[in-house]
């Protein structure tokens, strides 16, 4: 195939189609938030014990630098979310989720507000491939910064690697088919203690801490890849990654906000997370 050929059947392609549609709506230029970003990493890399094929990191915008993950800075704050009120931030080791809602105050979500340290943050496909090391979306993040069309390819790109290490991971396992894979636990055995569990998930960063005593469940908290994204405001009035990505953000239509559609759904959001049942004292009777 010759190299206007080639030209010619990028252009057509689906991502040829997407990236021209997106670059000609400007969303090359809008919906950038908090330029920090954190990946908790992706793919363990079975030749070498407890790593990532796809390294875990904090990127600094102030700095350019990619700083190594430190679980002990994690913490949430809900003094604008509709939960029982505490001081600052708190390390999900010792969170709070008691539901208090009061929608006559200036609390106005479900979501908490996690941070990493003092620092808002991003998480996601565009993290994950920046901090990883995609040279691609690297050159492009360092050039146009993370807008709302590099948040989308780096989702498209993202899945070129996961296909990549799933062919890896199955022919691993093919080779050894007979190998244990899982080590039950003492039954009936009681202990103590704490742990947490960071993975990469498909919208980024998914944390979950547990505390154990007597032998079972005592204290559970969870920080989703968008809660990371669409936190509110913090003890310290500081906005949210969503809240800072529409900031300015000018909207032609109030009853149609379709750029402001464009730059939350490219953070592929989910909120069922920030979804509550609360007693009421009413019965409701649903019909199928």
């Amino acid at each position: 195939m010759g190299a206007l050929d080639e030209n010619l059947t990028r252009r057509q392609s689906a991502l040829g189609l997407f990236t021209r549609f997106s670059r000609s709506l400007g969303l090359h230029q809008t919906g950038f938030g908090t330029g920090h970003m954190i990946s908790y990493g992706a793919v363990h890399d079975p030749e070498h014990a407890g790593k990532h094929a796809m390294q875990a990191g904090v990127f600094n915008v102030d700095t350019g630098d990619i700083e190594p993950l430190d679980e002990a800075l994690i913490n949430e704050h809900v003094r604008h979310s509709w939960f029982r009120p505490y001081q600052n931030g708190k390390h999900p080791s010792k969170g709070e989720t008691v539901p208090d809602y009061q929608p006559e105050s200036d609390r106005y979500t479900w979501a908490k507000a996690p941070r990493y340290g003092e620092r808002v943050m991003q998480t996601g496909p565009l993290a994950e491939l920046v901090i990883g090391g995609d040279k691609l979306v690297q050159d492009i993040h360092q050039k146009e910064g993370g807008s709302t069309w590099l948040r989308q390819f780096a989702r498209l790109r993202r899945i070129g690697h996961s296909m990549w290490f799933m062919r890896r991971i199955v022919s691993e396992l093919a080779s050894d088919i007979d190998a244990p894979f899982f080590n039950p636990p003492s039954p009936g055995q009681e202990c103590d203690g704490q742990g947490a569990g960071l993975i990469q998930a498909a919208r980024g960063g998914l944390g979950h801490w547990v505390s154990i005593k007597d032998g079972v469940v005592d204290r559970y908290q969870i920080i989703t890849p968008t809660a990371w994204n669409a936190s509110p405001k913090d003890s310290n009035g500081r906005h949210g990654h969503w809240e800072q990505s529409v900031l300015g953000l000018a909207v032609d239509d109030l009853d149609n906000p379709l750029m402001v559609g464009h730059v939350i759904r490219s953070h592929d959001p989910c909120l069922v997370c920030t979804v509550h049942m609360l007693p009421t004292g009413k019965r409701i009777r649903y019909g199928v």
